[in-house]
């Protein structure tokens, strides 16, 4: 069964959890919340991606924590991509792969297609949807 079956099926279970919470506040809102927390995180993260495709370096870097704006400032981040193009090539499409929790962040994967190979990108976010990493394997 495919990583992307696997993920849907989950995501239903999810949502059916969710669905049959009859309005008691005795925490059943927490799996809900945390679905909709990781799809902002995962639209956060392609738009992230997107914004660096599309050369807004200034955009890019807004969701940045203070580290991350201290480390990769945009002129920084433009020069890192145009390293990635110039071994890769263009850049084609992205597709979101999956999210893993580690201690105190949530991290999202995202496959880059280029040209000449394929990459994957790791974006990993705080408990305020602030980007704290950003990696290419």
């Amino acid at each position: 069964m495919s990583k992307y079956r696997i993920g849907l099926y989950s995501l239903m279970m999810v949502l059916f959890l969710a669905a049959c919470n009859n309005g008691n506040d005795d925490g059943t809102n927490n799996a809900e919340e945390s679905l909709n927390k990781e799809a902002k995180r995962v639209e956060l993260a392609e738009n992230f991606i997107s914004l660096i495709t599309e050369g807004d370096f200034e955009a890019a870097t807004e969701h940045f924590d203070e580290t991350m704006s201290d480390e990769l400032p945009p002129e920084v981040l433009e020069e890192l991509w145009e390293s990635f193009q110039n071994q890769f090539g263009s850049f084609l499409e992205q597709k979101y792969l999956r999210t893993e929790a580690t201690e105190n962040y949530q991290v999202v994967f995202i496959q880059g297609l280029f040209e000449g190979t394929e990459a994957e990108f790791s974006i990993t976010f705080d408990e305020e949807l602030q980007i704290a990493g950003f990696f290419v394997y």
